[in-house]
């Protein structure tokens, strides 16, 4: 999947996301916004955001941080990445994630986004072969 194919829908520009859960074996991460209550000046977030990545081969991320946008990478990207994983690496799997105009290299297969009501603990990568959206 390209990254230009990842829609993001502009609510989720200011929420606050982290870096869930990754599982080495299987090469999947869950990058989650979770449901919180309203603090400060934030809203209530009645649902979690969560964006899974599949096939993933390497990422750079600190882990949290707020909004949630993919950009092409640049040729200056591409050789970091190619210097990391060595030039085999497939190009149309570079994702730059962009968050408060940062950039941080993500290398995977596919995403996929999906909103959900799920319990702080539960997660689509835990046992669960299928992912599934909120009815």
């Amino acid at each position: 999947m390209n990254c230009a194919m990842i829609h993001i829908p502009p609510e989720y520009a200011n929420r606050r996301f982290q870096l869930w859960q990754y599982q080495v074996s299987l090469g999947q991460m869950l990058l989650r916004s979770p449901k919180s209550p309203p603090f400060g000046d934030e809203p209530e977030q009645v649902t979690n955001v969560d964006l899974v990545g599949f096939g993933v081969e390497c990422l750079a991320l600190p882990r949290a941080f707020r909004g949630l946008a993919f950009a092409g990478p640049t040729p200056e990207e591409v050789e970091q990445v190619a210097g990391i994983l060595g030039t085999g690496f497939r190009q149309q799997d570079l994702h730059i994630l962009v968050s408060e105009g940062r950039r941080f290299p993500i290398v995977a297969a596919a995403f996929k986004i999906v909103e959900n009501d799920w319990d702080l603990f539960e997660t689509p990568l835990q046992m669960n072969p299928q992912f599934r959206g909120r009815p």
